[in-house]
Formats: C-alpha cells, sequence, structure tokens
C-alpha cells in the first residue's frame, strides 16, 4: 500500500512539474525581445516662427536642470527623445512656455507661428 502511495505521489509531482515547464516554454515563445517600447529615436522640431527659440528636449524629470538646444526661425531640426519624454519651449531664464509629451506614435513636434505653443503629431 505504501508503495502504491509513493508511486501517486510521484506521478503527481511530475505531472505539477511538466506543467510548469510548458507554461515557462509557451511565456518565453510569446515574448518579442526585438520590439522595445522605451528606445530612443530621433523625431522632427519645425519652427514655424520666425523667431529663434529655445527647445528642452528629454525626461520630464530634467526640467528643473535642463540642457536646452537654440533652433533658428523657420528651421527644421532633429532631436533624439524616448516615448514619455517631453519637449518644452523655454526662456532665456530656462522657464517651461509650453510642453508636449512625445508618444510612441509622435514623428513630428510643431511650434506655432508665434512661438508660443508646441504640438505633437
Amino acid at each position: 500500500m505504501k508503495t502504491v502511495a509513493k508511486f501517486f505521489a510521484v506521478m503527481l509531482v511530475i505531472l505539477f512539474g511538466a506543467q510548469s515547464v510548458i507554461a515557462q516554454n509557451v511565456l518565453a515563445s510569446n515574448e518579442n525581445p526585438t520590439a522595445s517600447t522605451n528606445q530612443e529615436r530621433a523625431i522632427t522640431v519645425k519652427n514655424n516662427s520666425e523667431k529663434g527659440v529655445a527647445i528642452f528636449a528629454g525626461p520630464k524629470e530634467n526640467i528643473r536642470e535642463p540642457r536646452v538646444q537654440t533652433f533658428g526661425g523657420l528651421s527644421t531640426n532633429k532631436v533624439y527623445v524616448s516615448p514619455n519624454d517631453v519637449v518644452c519651449l523655454m526662456t532665456d531664464d530656462k522657464k517651461p512656455i509650453a510642453c508636449t509629451i512625445v508618444k510612441a506614435e509622435t514623428t513630428v513636434v510643431e511650434i506655432n507661428t508665434s512661438a508660443t505653443g508646441v504640438t505633437g503629431k
């Protein structure tokens, strides 16, 4: 009787162990390691204003100590950002005027003609 109970106990352990191995293989095969949503990429910044503007592009946490880039009037430039980063118009004393959040589908950020607003497209 003890041998039969041991046999069933061993079979149950093997059965549960096999199910967890199968489940791990299924999860591993469904993962797509090449698709990264937080990958940095270039987006176009179009300045539709005739004035030069200062731009901050990066993580929102860094807006307190921004590294700004100056773009001339009526220009098209590239910046490198990740999704959920921000692109902001900045004043001369490094204060944000207007910001837009970069989404995964954003490819272009446009500055309006009066240099007071920014939109992501």
